[in-house]
């Protein structure tokens, strides 16, 4: 009994972990970072693209994609106040929407305000691992540009094993991404079933808990009955 305890412990003590760390981190994320997804909306698009002003400073989101193309793979446009920030990753360009559609899972916008540091910018999220949504998570790849009140723009681009630090990547990167990605892992974001999450890994670990401990205990009673010493 206290062997087959064990075992279901060992066994489920990994993703229990596992879930503890994706439940620290969203925690720990929420108390320092507010971030507010900014829809990229019909009104917003003017002929040179999404247009977007965030305290004094324009920043513009366009393509060179033909309205009667249904689709197209290419790059994305990103200007600062008329300076060039874009990057030559392709993504797949939907010129028949003007609204979040156009770039959905490639390119998205929000605000992060960082209560530690007390700053508020604004955040270009891109994915860069090119115009295919389906890979295996460790391709994927982001840049986010952070764009400062007075206009100052720093850069960050990161792969799936860099995303978990600073905290608001993982935040910021599943706004231009097409599936759900956790901050360590995915132990989290899989669609829930009776077998997991709820089976395994919890009703397995208190089940190996209970059989631990009631073998445990039944062990020191017999010893107790039998006069011999626990060990």
């Amino acid at each position: 009994m206290i062997a087959i305890g064990l075992l279901l412990l060992a066994v489920s003590a990994p993703l229990l972990y596992a879930h503890y760390r994706e439940y620290a981190l969203a925690e720990e994320a929420r108390k320092r970072y507010a971030i507010r997804q900014i829809p990229l909306e019909a009104s917003g698009f003017a002929d040179e693209g999404f247009v977007y002003e965030f305290r004094g400073n324009r920043i513009v989101i366009g393509d060179e994609a033909e309205p009667a193309e249904e689709r197209r793979s290419g790059p994305v446009r990103v200007t600062v106040n008329g300076r060039d920030h874009s990057h030559p990753a392709h993504a797949i360009i939907r010129p028949e929407h003007r609204d979040p559609n156009r770039y959905h899972g490639f390119v998205a916008l929000a605000e992060l305000t960082d209560r530690k540091a007390d700053t508020v910018r604004l955040a270009v999220i891109q994915r860069i691992s090119g115009p295919k949504n389906e890979m295996p998570p460790e391709e994927l790849r982001w840049r986010i540009l952070l764009v400062s009140g007075d206009g100052s723009v720093e850069a960050e681009e990161f792969g799936c094993a860099e995303r978990t630090r600073p905290l608001y990547r993982t935040r910021l990167a599943n706004f231009a991404t097409p599936i759900a990605i956790g901050f360590e892992s995915n132990a989290l974001t899989v669609w829930p079933s009776l077998f997991y999450p709820v089976l395994y890994p919890y009703v397995s670990a208190l089940a190996g808990m209970t059989l631990a401990l009631s073998g445990a205990v039944g062990l020191f009673l017999l010893r107790r009955v039998l006069g011999k010493p626990a060990t």
